[in-house]
């Protein structure tokens, strides 16, 4: 097939991959208006009746899955007698490429990659889904080294289709186990492969170099399990333990999970450090694992300790690492409160790690018995915040004056650029995120912005006030029109980038519109005047706070019906999804706590008292990091993963809204009271 060429209601655009089961297009897809990764598989696979039967199985399978680390399948089927998969696009290279480039990765960078594909594997292998293809090629590396494992859906039929035939035979050969040799596999032949591809990340080479198919089989079948520590002397020598059992050619003696293999592993990592650190995800995100075998009591308050940090002795893999020496700082007390992980079950608190350390700036949170400290994952040089946080702004936190009581806050990473919604008059103000200065106001048209929410695909920003939404370019910064909503208050709004659909409510009911077409599309009844939402765009789900109630809903987004009503505390006011770990917060404004819900099971799983009116809520996926805006003119910094207030920050007065900028993990705060933004660096 052609570049420029129709494909059905695709466009391809341009060839981006290809191996020996088809290639792999940018293409546009014509229905939903968007971009997308489109695999087309050769045209003699569809003339097998049991491969395509097989491949749409095990597409549905996998276009099910919804772990982060997997890429999500949009569509999959068959035009013009080809098998094809619609996929989300995304940027990144193969590992095999970063390998061959750059050569063995830090011990920190393999340990990270092998977490997060076993995070992958684990969500494949809980619906019996078995990848059978896993391999460096097989996983993208993303920024902030973020891992997505592809080819769920075709993998079981690729390994199995000539592949003898076809020059990526050598390729998977080298990660296949012996029992995948005889035709037999099941969830232990990806731990297997996952354990070689641990090797080739530690030592630059596979696990038996041969290149020849008879040299990797035989390999495979009598040679005992490669060294790693021997091949590269600074690989600490506990990879050689987990590498033998992960290899062992008897599935029963191997690990029985990939997420075992990635615990060993992390284990190994920290065999002769100070500290022990999570298996983290990319950029030193904890990934989810399974719990320890005695998990660690809370307690209800601790006392402030000082903890060092441990110091970085080699580099992780990016163009922009420092690295820094240790330094003393103040770990704060937490509250106690109710510890769930994403699998239901109680989760040990996050830790610190050879990991990379942006700034510099560590602040260690403390979460086992009393008087010892364990390192968590947030980052900042604050001193302990005064107790009157509405006289002054922490000195310590940069702060900016920005409009006329500022309200809402939405950040373009990509462009560097935070936008901020006035209260009175309309005005949207512009605010470069490298410089930090206000570059531009735009007049919205609106008497007051009553919230904003951006769509970067399509270069808007979505203002609402009385009866209607307004538009604007954020290339040219100017109104591009406006979408007539009734006449009553706009009381939130949320867009979809993956499809551009952007949602409001006029308090009664939700109200959907085509942001590409700028029309209405449709409306529904939502909830007891629902006020704020959010999306999680992985499970097409949109929450709803209903402040008159106490309530939140629970939307489908494809169905477009209410599928739940989980009770929360007094006034729940404002709402943010973790589509990573389907986890929602809400902030309760009258009774001082913030809601942590489950959105799988559609139950609070956790009550967090923070003692203060809470407000604005925000929170960084990348780290699993909530933020919460309170009255009194704070931040609480809080983990998404135990749900444990980790620190305390003053900024203004009043704070109402913020935002993450999710490359740089800084956070943007706005004070309504005190017309500015303070800026919260990680």
């Amino acid at each position: 097939m052609d570049e420029g060429t129709p494909f059905g209601h695709y466009r391809l655009r341009r060839l981006i991959g290809e191996g020996g089961m088809g290639q792999v297009y940018e293409a546009f897809d014509t229905r939903s208006d968007r971009v997308v990764a489109l695999k087309v598989l050769p045209p003699h696979s569809a003339a097998d009746p049991e491969f395509r039967e097989r491949f749409r199985r095990e597409s549905r399978a996998a276009a099910g899955l919804n772990d982060p680390h997997v890429i999500p399948i949009h569509q999959y089927g068959e035009i013009d007698g080809r098998m094809y998969l619609d996929m989300r696009l995304v940027q990144g290279q193969g590992v095999d490429t970063v390998l061959a480039q750059r050569g063995p990765m830090p011990p920190a960078l393999a340990v990270s990659i092998v977490g997060q594909v076993a995070a992958a594997l684990a969500a494949a292998h809980a619906n019996a889904l078995v990848h059978r293809d896993v391999k460096p090629s097989n996983m993208l590396l993303c920024a902030d080294d973020f891992v997505y494992l592809i080819d769920f859906g075709i993998a079981r039929s690729a390994a199995e289709a000539g592949l003898t035939s076809t020059g990526a035979a050598i390729g998977t050969f080298a990660y296949m186990s012996p029992e995948r040799l005889a035709g037999v596999a099941d969830i232990r032949s990806d731990v297997y492969a996952l354990a070689c591809v641990l090797h080739e990340c530690l030592t630059g080479s596979q696990p038996f170099p041969g290149t020849s198919l008879e040299q990797q089989i035989t390999a495979h079948l009598t040679s005992p399990p490669p060294r790693p520590s021997v091949v590269r002397p600074d690989v600490p020598v506990a990879f050689d333990e987990v590498i033998a059992r992960g290899m062992s050619k008897d599935p029963a003696q191997r690990y029985q999970t990939a997420t075992e293999l990635a615990t060993a592993a992390r284990n190994a990592l920290t065999s002769t450090a100070d500290l022990t650190p999570a298996v983290t995800n990319g950029g030193g995100r904890p990934a989810i694992v399974a719990p320890a075998a005695s998990p660690q009591p809370s307690f209800p308050t601790l006392t402030p300790t000082t903890v060092q940090a441990p110091v970085r002795r080699e580099p992780v893999h990016g163009d922009n690492d420092r690295w820094w020496e240790p330094e003393t700082v103040l770990a704060e007390p937490v509250l106690d409160s109710q510890r769930h992980s994403p699998t239901g079950e109680a989760a040990r608190a996050p830790t610190l790690g050879n990991r990379r350390v942006r700034r510099g700036r560590v602040l260690l949170s403390l979460a086992v018995a009393a008087a010892v400290a364990v390192p968590g994952t947030w980052y900042a040089t604050r001193p302990e915040a005064p107790e009157d946080f509405s006289a002054s702004e922490n000195p310590q936190v940069p702060t900016f004056k920005i409009g006329d009581l500022p309200e809402y806050v939405a950040v373009n990473p990509t462009t560097h650029t935070a936008y901020v919604g006035n209260a009175n008059g309309g005005l949207v103000a512009v605010f470069d995120t490298v410089s930090r200065s206000v570059v531009t106001t735009i007049d919205t048209g609106q008497s007051g912005v009553r919230g904003l929410a951006l769509d970067p695909g399509i270069h808007t920003l979505f203002t609402i006030g009385i009866g209607s939404v307004s538009m604007i370019d954020t290339a040219s910064r100017t109104v591009t029109g406006a979408i007539r909503v009734g006449t009553s208050a706009l009381q939130g709004i949320a867009v979809d980038p993956d499809n551009h659909t952007l949602y409001t409510s006029d308090g009664i009911s939700m109200v959907v519109i085509d942001a590409t077409s700028r029309a209405v599309r449709s409306s529904f009844s939502a909830g007891d005047y629902s006020n704020q939402l959010a999306l999680d765009t992985n499970a097409h789900t949109l929450f709803a706070t209903n402040a008159r109630s106490g309530t939140v809903s629970t939307i489908d987004t494809l169905s477009q019906k209410v599928t739940a009503s989980v009770k929360v505390g007094k006034t729940p006011k404002h709402v943010a999804a973790d589509p990573t770990t389907h986890t929602a917060y809400v902030t309760n404004g009258d009774d001082g706590t913030v809601s942590v819900i489950d959105t799988v099971s559609r139950s609070v799983i956790a009550t967090i008292n923070i003692a203060d009116r809470a407000d604005g809520v925000a929170l960084d996926p990348g780290t699993h990091t909530v933020y919460v805006t309170t009255a009194g003119g704070k931040v609480l910094v809080i983990d998404g993963l135990s749900h444990v207030v980790m620190s305390t920050i003053a900024v203004g007065a009043y704070p109402t809204d913020a935002a993450v900028d999710t490359t740089t993990h800084t956070v943007y705060v706005i004070n309504n009271r005190g017309n500015s933004m303070s800026v919260i660096e990680r």
